[in-house]
């Protein structure tokens, strides 16, 4: 229903689907106007309202003409885990592994770096990590990258315990730094929680940061 002025007076025009317009012609005649002014005023009326629906009409054919664009997949990271028994502790972050599924495997400790053989605090080190996991079952997530290969690097849990963060809270082994900055990493572990454990044994002067073996390992 539209309402139309014209002049000073105003009449009702409705317009419906399938129908002609009509008017008021009552009051078209009782005001005196021309029906053939009337009519030429509803036949402007009637014409623009059909440029106004085609237009809108061609403005959606135009939207539903855009190509769509697919938003690009990304695929999660998937880090293995595994189950075994610990067979063989070699140093204070290497040990070896019979998995559940009869694998053995060769383990590396992630997110840190003890003494190697040789150098000062690494029997100590060797020895603390054996009376933890020597012949216990425990958990591991690893590094994907690592998870065909012949060495496993990973984050090992005895009894949902983390020993790469025990190890480091006692001075066992320092962080090392290349495995902290890996964006990718440190999804297996708490970058920030490693740090602080090490300051900690550091500044208390635990394990390898004893004063007397300050001396002889590298900062």
């Amino acid at each position: 229903m539209f309402l139309l002025r014209y002049g000073n007076d105003d009449f009702s025009i409705a317009i419906l689907p399938g129908c002609s317009a009509r008017a008021s012609v009552g009051l078209v005649q009782n005001r005196g106007w021309a029906v053939t002014e009337f009519l030429r005023v509803v036949r402007n009326l009637a014409l623009s309202s059909a440029v106004l629906l085609a237009v809108l009409a061609s403005a959606g054919s135009l939207a539903a003409d855009e190509p769509t664009v697919d938003e690009p997949t990304v695929t999660p990271i998937t880090y293995p885990s595994f189950i075994g028994r610990v067979i063989k502790v070699a140093s204070g972050d290497r040990l070896q592994m019979m998995l559940v599924d009869g694998r053995l495997a060769d383990i590396q400790l992630l997110g840190l770096q003890a003494p190697d053989r040789g150098e000062p605090f690494a029997p100590q080190a060797r020895q603390w990590l054996q009376s933890q996991l020597q012949s216990q079952i425990v958990s591991i997530d690893c590094d994907p990258k690592t998870a065909d290969g012949p060495l496993l690097r990973c984050v090992v849990y005895p009894d949902e315990r983390d020993v790469n963060f025990i190890a480091l809270r006692l001075g066992i082994a320092r962080t090392l730094a290349t495995d902290l900055q890996s964006d990718e990493l440190t999804m297996l572990f708490d970058a920030e929680r490693y740090l602080a454990a090490e300051s900690i044994a550091r500044s208390t002067g635990l394990g390898l940061w004893a004063a007397s073996e300050l001396s002889s390992v590298s900062p």
